[in-house]
């Protein structure tokens, strides 16, 4: 029996054009006509209580820019006055005012992650806050940007606990609350936190195609079997690329973790995958990505290392020659387990939450979050 594992990725990269959003700017050319204010940039205006919500809680850096004109909509059962912004739908209710739409719940929706499958937090560590209506913990840095920023008129309940979330192709540490997500952005100065272009993201996702989960119906038999190995308490929602079976794969173990090799995948539709390494690493555990560059009668074999012990090995081939060039590899796993990779077939699948991977003859899955995971997983099931 093989426990549950979650694994987060490494690395956070730079999202430069983000940095512009600090400095809370005035919001580009505006004009003011008959009790509007326009701007160039999106060629919407905007006026009357949204304008006045708009300016009065932080403009641009906030809610970003208007992205649709105001008009009338049913947003969950009532039809009012509504305004899209990059950040946001501001909604005006009339007597109760104007609010900030529920943005963030329902971006988990159209991806298919309703908050309700997210795991509740044990409990509040200290210095943290813990919302009963959720389930969910709010700890710093989070904390303190809810409490100045307008708390919990402004962003609703935490609705996850911190995640990541790969965000224009880079993993981000995020987390959601009803009506807005938090993104950490190293890259930076400060590592501040910013907010997520859910305006933007929420209109330009379809509705879910309600398949999950009848589309897994398309599936062979024995993914429909490793799937339901996992006893997944969120869904990964359908199909979304071509399932190779049979695909040969390596894996080698290591004093603190494994690697895992996928063979180079192809089709007619245009889905291409290079050779890739995954490292597996525990604590944690955390997961890497690495395209594979070893080349047969180029490479060595194995690196020209000497193991500190009787047991221990240089690893092999590819994975001899990523642990060779990164230093952060070697630190990470340390020496292998086995004098050579362990060679196998699996059959992998894409989903629009993740990429399935069984290998065959060994009753292992893996599961792998990609960019509509809350947090990418790597699940290992019996």
């Amino acid at each position: 029996m093989h426990p549950i594992v979650l694994f987060r990725w490494r690395g956070l990269l730079a999202l430069g054009l983000l940095a512009l959003l600090l400095a809370g700017a005035p919001a580009g050319p505006a004009h003011a006509q008959a009790g509007q204010r326009c701007f160039a940039e999106t060629g919407q205006c905007i006026a009357g209580p949204i304008r006045a919500y708009w300016e009065r809680n932080g403009g641009l850096p906030i809610f970003g820019y208007p992205v649709s004109p105001q008009q009338t909509e049913t947003v969950e059962g009532q039809t009012l006055p509504v305004q899209w912004f990059e950040r946001d739908r501001l909604e005006d209710h009339g007597a109760s005012g104007v609010l900030a739409g529920r943005l963030g719940a329902r971006y988990l929706e159209l991806t298919e992650r309703p908050w309700q499958h997210f795991a509740p937090a044990a409990g509040a560590p200290a210095g943290c806050r813990f919302f009963e209506a959720t389930g969910h913990t709010l700890c710093e840095p989070y904390l303190s940007y809810w409490q100045r920023a307008g708390g919990l008129e402004r962003f609703g309940y935490p609705i996850t606990q911190p995640t990541y979330e790969q965000i224009e192709s880079r993993p981000y540490p995020v987390q959601y609350f009803e009506r807005r997500r938090m993104e950490i952005h190293p890259e930076l100065p400060g590592s501040p936190i910013l907010l997520g272009l859910l305006g933007r993201d929420v209109r330009a996702t379809p509705e879910p195609l309600g398949r999950y989960p009848d589309c897994l119906g398309q599936l062979s038999p024995r993914l429909r079997q490793a799937v339901a190995s996992l006893r997944l308490a969120a869904p990964i929602g359908c199909p979304a690329g071509p399932a190779w079976t049979d695909l040969p794969v390596s894996t080698q173990q290591f004093e603190r973790g494994s690697m895992l090799w996928l063979s180079e995948r192809k089709s007619t539709l245009q889905w291409y995958y290079p050779p890739t390494i995954l490292t597996l690493t525990d604590p944690g555990p955390q997961v890497a990505s690495y395209t594979d560059t070893w080349q047969a009668g180029q490479d060595p074999d194995s690196p020209a290392a000497s193991p500190p012990r009787s047991g221990l090995y240089a690893p092999w081939r590819g994975f001899g020659k990523l642990w060779a060039e990164h230093a952060e590899v070697r630190d990470a796993l340390g020496w292998a387990n086995e004098p050579q990779a362990q060679p196998n077939t699996a059959d992998t699948q894409l989903f629009s939450g993740g990429l399935l991977v069984k290998i065959n003859g060994t009753g292992v899955v893996y599961l792998f979050g990609n960019r509509n995971s809350p947090g990418p997983v790597l699940v290992v099931a019996p």
